[in-house]
């Protein structure tokens, strides 16, 4: 599946489309929206925030209000919108500005407590993604300023880590978000517009207070736009906006309301904490990232070493997509605190053909594939095939596939011209009979890989065939999933049965231990989706998510395999026993424009509870 993109705009082309948009307060997202709160009109509020800076808010009436800070007055068009009795979201475009802005703001009157997202159009990467800062502060009403300032704020929150809501905001739109790690959300869509996909975003979490909480999105993986959702968990239903240049390049700022429903929880990972007490910040980097990032090899965590943020690094580039993304994450208690998505794809160029051959021959060239560090948990590979001759003759008319292993690494596979080809392979048996045999093809044009599922218990098989050099994006996977029956002398294999495509993992998720110092947990959140979370290793907390196929081999051994077209184009293959909580796999492609890989791989695995969600699913 080739990667999906956007196009890209210079900054005058970014102010050019919102001004073209001048009814940015329609969305089409209001079904559920509750009516717009009239309390604020003859308000005068001034928001004082930690960083320093100070907003007075004169609201005139239901939309229309006048803000000045440092002496300069701005009149706009607001919406407020009530989230409980004393919870209150007031959102505004800031007219004329440049980059284009908005504030989002809650304001809680019982406790005079204030957070404001600072949002702009346009960040390190993208000129059409959104940034934020996010200030906490309180705010005094009117001639109040002599009434004591409160000590509390609202806070960042890892309170809602493995929980996830399905959130109803009109009939034909229902969407499942998936808080799935500390830093990153991932999002499924029921309906027909992207139809079961799973994309997930860089996000934050704040608590307002023990049942509302902020959740904060920017969609990377598609158009940019950021979303904002003060949730109410008491009453199940949330308010929130939408701000950002959208997938037909039009500019939107509206805001919703939803209705939620509970869809479960899984493990949550990690000590539930409201960063009252400091963490040290950033965590001391892997030793290839430290090198590359030029830093001494004995700076502490959260050390003055560490790199920082500065303000070139938070500028948008002059034109489109940045070619590389290595700023660094700030302290998650931090007001402009939001990390950079798993997105390989989008800061690594697509490659010209001859290149691509060039590098996966050299590769290829005596390899033996183990050297992907993913093999400290991997099954040990088996010579049971050696001496076996088996034609896996495909279905459709897809012609034949003649294989005789000739040892435990040696394999010869004979073409549709007659043709035989030497080549190595690793073979690993994952249940009784069931085994997973991988190779490259040497010399292939496009460069192509075979990762096969055998099962000669009932003499059927499913053949993944991979190849990199023919799709528009040269270094993403072209992939084809074939089926058929093995063919050998004195076995007979079935008329219909196959492995058949599945929904038997939908909902669940597992944890994957490939080596002490390297763990992931999966989440099955769609018949055609899969997110993956970093939960130790290098890029610990981070999150991606791709296209992806299951297929049931039989009660508890499942093929699934996903490309990674939001990211790398590479292409994953498991085959997962959930008796011995074991699987094993290949991965294939280009993570960078440097490297080529294909190599076999192995973890244990360990379940994190599912979400209720496979029947929702239109079949």
């Amino acid at each position: 599946m080739p990667r999906h993109t956007y196009p890209q705009f210079t900054p005058e082309e970014i102010l050019s489309l919102v001004e073209a948009r001048k009814d940015y307060n329609t969305g089409g997202l209001d079904v559920n929206r509750p009516a717009f709160d009239e309390s604020l009109p003859g308000k005068t509020l001034t928001l004082r925030y930690d960083d320093g800076r100070e907003l007075a808010y004169a609201f005139q009436d239901v939309h229309a209000l006048v803000w000045t800070e440092n002496g300069s007055s701005h009149a706009e068009y607001y919406e407020a919108l009530r989230a409980d009795d004393h919870t209150l979201l007031v959102v505004h475009k800031v007219n004329g500005s440049n980059p284009p802005q908005a504030h989002i703001v809650v304001l809680e009157t019982d406790t005079r407590l204030v957070t404001t997202f600072f949002s702009k159009i346009g960040n390190a990467v993208s000129t059409r993604e959104v940034d934020r800062e996010i200030v906490f502060g309180y705010f005094y009403e009117n001639n109040t300023e002599d009434v004591p300032a409160p000590e509390a704020r609202h806070s960042l929150t890892r309170d809602l880590i493995g929980r996830s809501i399905i959130w109803t905001y009109g009939p034909q739109f229902t969407i499942q978000h998936i808080y799935a790690s500390e830093w990153y959300s991932c999002f499924v869509d029921f309906n027909s517009f992207i139809g079961g996909a799973v994309l997930s975003s860089p996000c934050n979490y704040v608590k307002i207070n023990d049942h509302l909480y902020i959740y904060s999105w920017v969609e990377t993986e598609g158009a940019g736009i950021q979303g904002f959702a003060l949730m109410n968990l008491l009453d199940m239903h949330d308010v929130g906006c939408f701000f950002g240049i959208n997938g037909s390049s039009q500019f939107e700022c509206y805001t919703f309301g939803a209705f939620g429903e509970d869809a479960g929880s899984t493990a949550n990972l990690f000590i539930p904490n409201d960063y009252a007490v400091d963490q040290p910040w950033p965590p001391k980097l892997p030793k290839h990232l430290r090198k590359m990032l030029d830093l001494p090899e004995d700076a502490p965590e959260g050390s003055d070493d560490a790199p920082k943020g500065t303000d070139e690094e938070s500028a948008p580039p002059a034109s489109g997509l940045a070619t590389c993304d290595r700023a660094q994450p700030k302290h998650p208690s931090s007001s402009s605190f939001l990390l950079r998505p798993y997105r390989p794809g989008a800061f690594n160029p697509d490659m010209p053909t001859d290149e691509i051959y060039a590098l996966a021959e050299r590769s290829v060239d005596g390899m033996t594939y183990n050297h992907g560090g993913l093999e400290g948990r991997r099954l040990p590979f088996t010579d049971s095939l050696s001496g076996m001759t088996l034609t896996i003759a495909l279905d459709d008319g897809a012609g034949t596939l003649p294989h005789t292993f000739i040892d435990k690494h040696h394999l010869i596979w004979t073409d549709s011209g007659g043709a035989e080809h030497t080549e190595y392979y690793e073979a690993i048996e994952i249940d009784r009979n069931i085994f997973m045999a991988a190779y490259m093809r040497k010399g292939s044009r496009p460069v192509t890989s075979v990762t096969a599922v055998l099962d000669l218990r009932y003499n059927i098989a499913t053949v993944i065939t991979a190849a990199i050099g023919a799709l528009p994006f040269a270094r993403d996977v072209d992939q084809r999933i074939l089926s058929g029956v093995i063919l050998r002398e004195g076995a007979f294999p079935p008329l219909a049965w196959r492995h058949q495509p599945t929904r038997d993992l939908i909902g669940k998720t597992y944890g994957w231990s490939y080596r002490d110092d390297m763990t992931s947990q999966h989440i099955y959140a769609s018949p055609y989706g899969v997110a993956w979370v970093i939960l130790q290793g290098p890029g610990a907390g981070s999150l991606g998510s791709a296209p992806c196929k299951y297929y049931k081999v039989n009660d508890h051994v499942y093929l699934y395999t996903w490309i990674e077209s939001y990211g790398s184009g590479q292409q994953g293959v498991v085959l997962m026993n959930t008796h011995t909580m074991h699987d094993c796999g290949t991965f294939y492609g280009f993570p960078d424009t440097s490297t080529f890989e294909f190599y076999t791989y192995g973890a244990k695995a360990y379940a994190l509870g599912s979400f209720d969600t496979k029947e929702r699913f239109a079949r």
